[in-house]
């Protein structure tokens, strides 16, 4: 059985390559021929449509954001490289320059499609490309949704049509968030399971297999922050404040303005969380692996409005017991007590669930048990 993942491609954020290779390993132990699917998509303009469109307002508007871009573009060419590496060595990416006409010549390829996790059903990010996150190409008893996220509160009205399709087209749908089950259940009258993020389903032991130790070793105990949204200057002098007050360092991963720690690689993000004596974090992914790891942290919300995440962090940690974790402002008091004595039972619970889905879904005689 040949399994393809369609699910967001970049190379440029931490939990977009750590769920995809979770998926893979645990694709893998339904069949060995895995593979991420990168897709080029042709789009068929032509030079009159590229001459009308690209007036000459719109060209000195090109040349002044490429001016000032160009420093931040420098910066993300290791970034870049490193999470590049990352997917040649561990994600098995096959990829297709088509047309969306073309599309359907992957269903001679592939056997079964799985699409997620990640947020591929949030329009805001793949509004033109619906049909592809929805495989509407595919039969659909192809098409397998592992705990897709729609990283949304609601569907907009001129696209609800498209997402009934779409939803229609799954043979099996697993979702991300308690909002998207509601969401599924308003547009197609079906109650589907939430699921755990694939990062959860992979054990310690085999996170640790791919963690790898930084150039930049810390020579202090620190607190890792990992923003994705504004990091303000209120929340930065609150942080700052507390590592003063306990004695130890602050370690700004992933932001521009701390080159040192910007271009890390996937297995360095996982070294930090590892070692890091607390977070603080507005990525769900951050989230993740501080529970797996069990590192104190605090999740903020996002100050960036436009980016909320809001159901999917209310998800992970009403089902962990660690709502008092979550921030909503920039002023708090912050501690190390975190209790992660239930963290393994409920994981061992949602495993279960997650793998009796997917043996159901390939239909396997048997549910799958892991080993």
């Amino acid at each position: 059985m040949k399994i393809g993942i369609i699910t967001l491609y970049g190379e440029d954020n931490y939990g977009n390559k750590l769920q995809n290779y979770a998926l893979k390993k645990i694709l893998e132990k339904f069949s060995q021929d895995v593979e991420t699917i990168k897709l080029d998509l042709i789009e068929n303009k032509t030079i009159k449509y590229y001459c009308n469109k690209f007036t000459i307002k719109l060209f000195f508007r090109y040349i002044f954001l490429k001016v000032i871009g160009l420093n931040r573009k420098i910066k993300n060419i290791n970034r870049k490289k490193t999470m590049k590496e990352f997917s040649n060595q561990n994600l098995n990416v096959k990829g297709y320059r088509l047309t969306k006409e073309e599309f359907n010549s992957l269903n001679v390829i592939y056997d079964k499609l799985v699409i997620g996790s990640d947020q591929v059903w949030n329009h805001n990010f793949v509004r033109k490309m619906l049909d592809w996150y929805f495989v509407i190409f595919s039969p659909k008893d192809k098409n397998i949704a592992y705990s897709a996220s729609f990283g949304i509160d609601e569907i907009e009205d001129e696209l609800k049509d498209q997402y009934i399709k779409g939803l229609n087209n799954m043979s099996y749908i697993s979702v991300r968030e308690e909002q998207g089950a509601k969401i599924v259940k308003d547009l197609i009258k079906k109650d589907v399971p939430v699921l755990v993020d694939p990062t959860m389903l992979l054990s310690i032991e085999e996170w640790n297999k791919i963690i790898k130790s930084p150039k930049h070793l810390p020579k202090n105990k620190y607190i890792l922050t990992y923003f994705l949204g504004n990091y303000s200057s209120e929340r930065k002098e609150n942080i700052y404040n507390f590592a003063k007050k306990n004695n130890i360092d602050v370690i700004n991963l992933a932001r521009l303005e701390y080159k040192k720690y910007y271009a890390k690689s996937p297995g360095e993000f996982i070294w930090y969380i590892k070692n890091a004596s607390i977070i603080i974090t507005d990525s769900f992914h951050g989230t993740v692996f501080s529970l797996l790891y069990k590192v104190p942290f605090y999740t903020m919300n996002r100050e960036d409005k436009t980016q909320s995440m809001s159901s999917r962090i209310d998800t992970l940690l009403k089902m962990f017991n660690f709502e008092e974790r979550l921030i909503n402002d920039n002023k708090f008091d912050m501690n190390f007590n975190c209790n992660f004595n239930n963290v393994n039972v409920v994981l061992n619970s949602e495993k279960k669930r997650s793998f009796d889905y997917l043996s159901k879904a390939f239909e396997l005689k048997e549910n799958y048990i892991e080993n």
